[in-house]
């Protein structure tokens, strides 16, 4: 059986993405490990938001560079912000680096494992989002991604140039994906929902009214009755 090992560094949604790929691995027949020096692939799934977050990616990649010295069969891959950030320039300093895939095409993770490309930075129209394919952590609580990338521009910030234009869940997919997802039932259920800057003032009721209130199906899902 083969093995994986995943990196995680950042937020909320680099959490989910590295959730996101560990339940697609899964479902290739891969077995996660702990250890790097036990794993057939190596993911790192970066953050570009730190400082000197690239140096870091390149320090790890250096160290990467010995075990794939040892053994030739060993893939590794980069994901995440500073991949899409970096791009083919990872593989031109790291040329042992297999892959370099960004946030948006987290849902391609089987095509970039084929083959079919080693960079993928782009975004995608087709943003899949398999809800049976998250590797949950935890029994008591599951992210459900309701937004991804920001219109916004700011000066200060990288998140429109790495994770790309907003793109919302449609709000009932919200809800029915967080029930295909398997969340977490009542008495002690937890649904973060999760994105890159996600206002609950534009979110509206069914009514189409938006507010700082609750919409009512947010509120039927977490206390079980939107089930």
């Amino acid at each position: 059986m083969k093995t994986f090992y995943i990196e995680t560094w950042g937020c909320q949604m680099n959490d989910l993405d590295s959730q996101r790929l560990s339940g697609s691995l899964k479902l290739r027949g891969y077995k996660r490990v702990e250890e790097e020096t036990e794993a057939d692939l190596i993911l790192l799934n970066t953050c570009s938001i730190r400082d000197k977050s690239e140096q870091k990616v390149y320090s790890h990649l250096g160290r990467l560079r010995e075990l794939k010295l040892q053994r030739e069969n060993l893939r590794i891959g980069v994901c995440g912000c500073v991949a899409q950030q970096e791009g083919e320039r990872i593989r031109e300093r790291a040329p042992w680096v297999d892959f370099v895939m960004g946030p948006g095409n987290v849902g391609h993770l089987d095509e970039v494992l084929d083959g079919a490309r080693q960079v993928a930075v782009d975004f995608p129209d087709d943003r899949r989002y398999d809800v049976l394919a998250i590797d949950r952590p935890s029994a008591t609580k599951a992210q459900v991604t309701i937004m991804e990338g920001c219109n916004k521009n700011c000066t200060f910030c990288i998140v429109p140039t790495t994770r790309g234009r907003e793109v919302s869940r449609p709000f009932n997919g919200g809800r029915g994906g967080s029930r295909r997802d398997r969340a977490p039932r009542p008495d002690g259920q937890r649904l973060p929902l999760s994105g890159d800057g996600p206002r609950l003032r534009d979110v509206a009721d069914s009514r189409g009214r938006a507010g700082r209130r609750r919409p009512p199906a947010i509120h039927d899902l977490a206390s079980g009755r939107g089930e």
